[in-house]
C-alpha cells in the first residue's frame, strides 16, 4: 500500500477528455525544494490549498541557531503576504515549520525565507 501511495505523488491522472490532473488537484500537496550556495540554506516546502489560503509546512537546513526567519509566499507582481516565522533552535542541524498564507494556493509565485533583513533563500512554486 505504501509504495502505491508514494508512487502517485509524482504521477498525473489522466481524465475523460483528455484533461490532466496533477496531485495537488486531487488533494496531495505540491512539494517545491532549492538551496542557496551563497547563503547555505537549503529548504523543501510542502503546500496544499486550503479554503482559507495556503497550509504550508517547510524544512530548512543551513541556518545558524539562534537565527530569527521569516516565510513569505509571494505572488507573480511581488506581493508577499506573511506565512511565519520561526527561531532556529541551538543544536538544531534540520527543523520542520508548520506555516500558513491566507494567499490562494494558485496564486502563490514563490516562497522566500528572510532573516534581519536579508533574503536567505526563494523557493519557486510550481506552476
Amino acid at each position: 500500500m505504501f509504495a502505491i501511495a508514494s508512487g502517485v505523488a509524482g504521477a498525473h491522472f489522466l481524465i475523460p477528455g483528455n484533461h490532466s490532473q496533477t496531485p495537488a488537484a486531487a488533494g496531495l500537496p505540491e512539494v517545491v525544494s532549492a538551496n542557496n550556495p551563497v547563503t547555505h540554506v537549503t529548504a523543501t516546502i510542502s503546500y496544499r490549498k486550503v479554503s482559507w489560503g495556503t497550509a504550508i509546512d517547510v524544512k530548512v537546513s543551513g541556518v545558524p541557531a539562534g537565527t530569527s526567519c521569516t516565510l513569505w509566499a509571494v505572488k507573480a507582481d511581488g506581493t508577499k503576504f506573511p506565512a511565519g516565522g520561526w527561531s532556529v533552535p541551538d543544536g538544531t542541524e534540520e527543523a520542520d515549520y508548520p506555516a500558513s498564507a491566507s494567499l490562494q494556493e494558485e496564486d502563490v509565485a514563490e516562497f522566500q525565507i528572510w532573516s534581519n533583513g536579508r533574503d536567505l533563500l526563494n523557493v519557486p512554486a510550481t506552476t
